[in-house]
């Protein structure tokens, strides 16, 4: 059985280093001026419209590898998360 980030159909193709369908290796990163998720069905997933967020902030930190779970994190603390309330 295929991984859910193999269902995509850009899957073997996309540029971006880490993918919105599933929970990635604690060593995989993400850079702001790194390519995001851009496929129709995954853009406005909480995720990816975080990583856009972060891109666009008005100071942006390029050094910065951002992780799965500091994404998350970040939507959570925006309410972004089914069941989380905003703080």
């Amino acid at each position: 059985m295929p991984d859910k980030e193999e269902t995509c159909i850009k899957f073997y193709t996309c540029d971006a280093p880490l993918c919105p369908l599933t929970n990635q290796h604690p060593s995989r990163v993400w850079y702001e001026d790194e390519p995001i998720c851009k496929q129709a069905p995954y853009k406005e997933t909480p995720f990816v419209v975080m990583q856009r967020s972060l891109r666009n902030k008005r100071v942006r930190d390029t050094e910065h590898a951002y992780t799965y779970k500091e994404i998350i994190d970040e939507c959570k603390k925006q309410g972004m998360l089914k069941g989380k309330v905003k703080k």
